[in-house]
């Protein structure tokens, strides 16, 4: 379905994908609570999923008010989405990996490894 983002011309084509058994980590949440977002598809961004380039919207462990949620519902999870192209847009217009600005909360990428 394609969204309004401001600053762009033409409305982006974003896919939400549900998994029962999500074919990625959730990291400790439930399945539904950390669906999968693709806009953009191949777009260099410092908050992608490696494995898929996936939009990272929020991080997982962060407390419960500061990720979306089912019951926020999906135009919820539409509006995060389509703040993240913003902030990446303006990422890029500003420096992108030289110095780029990021409007949004930023978030520790990954997970540290457990001890062995």
């Amino acid at each position: 379905m394609p969204i309004e983002v401001r600053g762009r011309r033409d409305p982006v084509p974003v896919a939400v994908y549900f998994f029962a058994r999500p074919p990625y980590d959730c990291w400790g949440l439930p399945p539904e609570e950390y669906p999968r977002v693709i806009a953009d598809r191949g777009r260099p961004s410092p908050h992608r999923m490696p494995e898929d380039n996936a939009l990272c919207l929020y991080y997982p462990r962060s407390p419960v008010g500061q990720r979306w949620r089912p019951e926020l519902g999906l135009l919820a999870l539409l509006d995060l989405t389509r703040d993240h192209l913003f902030f990446e847009d303006h990422w890029w217009a500003t420096g992108g990996r030289r110095g780029g600005v990021w409007l949004g909360d930023e978030q520790p990428h990954g997970f540290p490894r457990k001890a062995a």
